[in-house]
């Protein structure tokens, strides 16, 4: 076990197999992982993580509302869906452009996972 940390940031919650869902991104040398916190902003640069865990470092990151925690992937949409529980939101991400596409407001937004149904 290795602690990656990364400056001006508060790192929170990552994307944990059978918790979070039963899917993950394709490309599995990135790491989602929820910040509550950035230097820049406080609590208002609370953000989703892109994280390449094979070289440590930030690769992309997707503004979101305060408090963002758990994640899970759509394989169906090939989507990521973030919550942010202050707002209330379910946020809908496109996992190409790690841009925000849809918000859906769901009150005290927490856990979320996506499940295969066949």
């Amino acid at each position: 076990k290795e602690t990656i940390r990364f400056p001006g940031r508060y790192p929170f919650h990552g994307q944990k197999a059978n918790r979070d869902g039963q899917y993950f991104l394709p490309d599995t040398s990135i790491m989602l992982i929820s910040s509550h916190w950035s230097a820049e902003k406080g609590s208002n640069g609370a953000s989703l993580l892109w994280v390449d865990w094979k070289q440590r470092k930030i690769v992309g990151d997707t503004p979101l509302g305060r408090h963002v925690f758990h994640m899970t992937y759509d394989p169906l949409g090939d989507r990521v869906l973030a919550t942010s529980n202050i707002d209330g939101m379910v946020n809908v991400i496109d996992a190409k452009t790690r841009q925000v596409v849809q918000k859906v407001h769901v009150p005290k937004a927490h856990g979320i996972v996506a499940i295969g149904v066949y």
